[in-house]
């Protein structure tokens, strides 16, 4: 009869016990994209490029198709898309154009593209004189 019980008992504790039991699945890491993401989007297209003016000043141009935010460094900052931009630098100045973009459509999946121009220092129109 004890063994009985024993049993009994034992055996309603399994059937309490087991249905709370449930499996631990292990986040995706940062990397891995969650069920449903969409595809990588594709890299911005720049196209970054620096002319000299008859005034000794040099014109950036840039056409970036594909970013969600565009800079210039050497103190421009944000810009559109496509634009111009004269500038005069007193030495030969290298210019970077960052493009920036989502990679995907998950948390921290940002991407950059950069392309750079040197633009040569202006030169007066003033003759040296020996």
């Amino acid at each position: 009869m004890k063994r009985f019980v024993f049993l009994s008992l034992s055996l309603l504790l399994l059937l309490i016990l087991i249905p709370g039991c449930t499996t631990v699945q292990t986040p995706p890491s940062a990397t891995t994209p969650p069920a449903g993401a969409q595809p990588e989007r594709t890299p911005p297209v720049i196209i970054f490029s620096s002319n000299l003016n008859s005034d000794n000043t040099s014109t950036l141009s840039w056409n970036v198709a594909g970013a969600d935010q565009v800079s210039i460094d050497q103190n421009i900052g944000i810009v559109n898309a496509a634009g111009t931009k004269v500038v005069a630098p007193a030495t030969p100045t290298v210019y970077t154009l960052t493009a920036t973009y989502a990679k995907g459509n998950w948390t921290n999946d940002i991407g950059t593209v950069t392309k750079l121009v040197t633009v040569q220092a202006s030169v007066s129109s003033t003759p040296w004189v020996k």
